[in-house]
């Protein structure tokens, strides 16, 4: 019997990942919380695009982005429990939260394989500035170093092996 498959799609913000994802559809379940964050965006009339937020926007922003994360993510272990293959987008930029989901989809009979999409910074800030859903150049760049920084001590390797 074959193992189901747990694809992570690894990046910093504007590297594609999203693209990827899409082509994906059909396949596999796809774990993309951007999606569930824009549709609440646009339900509470907040504008996609952050740097035209005000504090108060950002404020709610930052609450929509972690409701959009906790619904999506809840849905995971259903998804686990049922064997489907599952294909995550993420920046990977916490460790951690990898690791222990990584560890919790090998628990549940799943192999993972790990996908890093790597670009320059130009190029992240190039795509983010051309998306719908715009970020601050400074979210784009720390999303960058901290993926790159990552890339080059192990970390993803570590994770998924070489």
């Amino acid at each position: 019997m074959q193992r189901p498959i747990a694809l992570w799609i690894i990046g910093p913000v504007g590297c594609g990942k999203s693209t990827r994802m899409f082509d994906l559809q059909g396949e596999f379940h796809v774990v993309n919380q951007d999606a569930e964050l824009e549709r609440l965006l646009s339900v509470y009339g907040l504008s996609w695009d952050t740097r035209e937020h005000n504090p108060e926007q950002a404020s709610r922003f930052t609450e929509l982005r972690n409701e959009a994360a906790n619904r999506t993510w809840s849905l995971v272990p259903d998804l686990r429990l049922r064997g489907e293959p599952i294909a995550f987008e993420t920046t990977g930029d916490n460790p951690k939260l990898l690791a222990l989901e990584i560890d919790l989809n090998r628990s549940a009979g799943y192999d993972n394989f790990g996908v890093g999409l790597c670009c320059s910074l130009a190029d992240c800030l190039k795509q983010n500035s051309h998306r719908p859903r715009v970020l601050s150049e400074a979210v784009v760049a720390a999303t960058w170093k901290a993926f790159h920084q990552q890339l080059a001590a192990g970390d993803y390797q570590a994770l998924f092996g070489a």
